[in-house]
């Protein structure tokens, strides 16, 4: 039959996607939704072939290589510049967030449009994350069963070595938080009170109050910033899956509309929440153990 619409639109995976009425497709409530390339038939031709993208919209090197590159405290600004300037922040510049300067002057010179905002990273991509969180599931369900397949399981491996990263910054927030008021403010106090002091102790004391409390904001700015771009990738990894899911199936006979709107509605939400929130556990502890600790000694 032929097809009613032909409505092309970029995919993150690559390729385009026709989201127009195809009646010899699989269906689903009347509404179906294939993928071809420029090269599956003669309605190609129809179509302008997009420009060639000056940097690569895949990212060629391995699992964690992106994020070691990360790690780099200052990275220069490279000659093919990624289209996420996020991509190419060294570490203070993430944690700091200091790589969006450049857009708030922009945004405060003129107002900001689709074609000024950067576009979304590839590693944020919901077809990457999504593929990665079947895999987990996958693996959950062959190891436990499907009975005891638990959603939590699958939350803390999709973010494990995030999460053990904000344990580290939730460590050093409370030592910074702990040693300023612990020790550097009664020396700070005994100073005061002396008739006379060395001055440099007294500058050094004030150096070294200045450090603890610049740590302290970093690590916790640093914390929320990891931990809302991991729920950031959870939500759209995700939304992407349970809508591919919903799209296999001919009718919802299952799961009524109400439960599946609920659910991209209000419990995605609630997910993105567990992961934005869920390691600052770590820190309240270690924060409130430290405190303990002190207020003992």
């Amino acid at each position: 039959m032929t097809r009613r619409r032909i409505y092309w639109v970029p995919r993150s995976s690559g390729g385009l996607g026709n989201l127009g009425m195809d009646m010899s497709s699989d269906m689903v409530s009347g509404l179906s939704y294939n993928t071809y390339t420029l090269e599956d038939g003669s309605w190609s031709q129809q179509v302008r072939k997009p420009e060639a993208p000056d940097v690569a919209t895949v990212l060629p090197w391995g699992k964690y290589d992106a994020a070691w590159k990360t790690m780099i405290p200052f990275r220069p600004k490279p000659k093919f510049p990624a289209p996420q300037p996020l991509d190419d922040a060294g570490l203070f510049s993430y944690l700091t967030v200091s790589w969006l300067t450049p857009l708030m002057i922009l945004g405060l010179q003129k107002s900001l449009d689709e074609n000024t905002i950067p576009q979304l990273s590839v590693n944020d991509a919901s077809d990457k994350n999504a593929k990665r969180l079947c895999l987990l599931w996958e693996e959950e369900v062959s190891r436990h069963g499907i009975e005891k397949a638990s959603v939590l399981r699958v939350m803390m491996k999709f973010q494990r070595t995030r999460a053990l990263f904000s344990v580290f910054l939730g460590c050093l927030f409370s030592v910074s938080g702990v040693v300023g008021p612990m020790l550097i403010i009664p020396k700070i106090l005994e100073y005061s009170e002396a008739p006379s002091g060395n001055i440099a102790y007294g500058v050094g004391l004030c150096l070294a109050l200045f450090f603890t409390e610049c740590l302290k904001s970093l690590s916790l700015c640093s914390c929320w910033v990891l931990n809302q771009r991991t729920g950031i990738r959870f939500r759209s990894a995700v939304s992407s899956l349970a809508f591919e899911k919903l799209m296999q199936f001919k009718s919802l006979t299952h799961i009524t509309t109400g439960e599946a709107i609920s659910f991209f509605a209000s419990d995605v939400n609630c997910l993105f929440e567990g992961v934005y929130y869920g390691p600052l556990i770590w820190l309240i502890s270690s924060l409130l153990i430290a405190c303990t600790a002190t207020s003992y000694l």
